[in-house]
């Protein structure tokens, strides 16, 4: 069994819809400071636009932590 962990950054656009970027293997050490600052940076430099919708504001941030085991089904 292995484990995959996600880092998962909630926006919310001009639309007040969210969006959600998820991020595979985040690094262990990365603190909420370096969270914050990462996702002001996408706002403030518009970088993610998604379906042509402006990000405004930041909802949360989570690291998701999830077990995984594969089974070799001999395919």
């Amino acid at each position: 069994m292995e484990n995959a962990k996600t880092l998962q950054l909630k926006f919310k656009r001009i639309d007040q819809k969210n969006y959600n970027l998820v991020l595979k293997n985040p690094r262990e050490d990365i603190t909420e400071e370096e969270i914050k600052k990462i996702m002001n940076m996408i706002i403030e430099k518009n970088i993610i636009n998604p379906s042509g919708m402006k990000i405004e504001a930041i909802e949360d941030a989570s690291i998701v932590d999830t077990s995984v085991k594969k089974f070799n089904l001999g395919l």
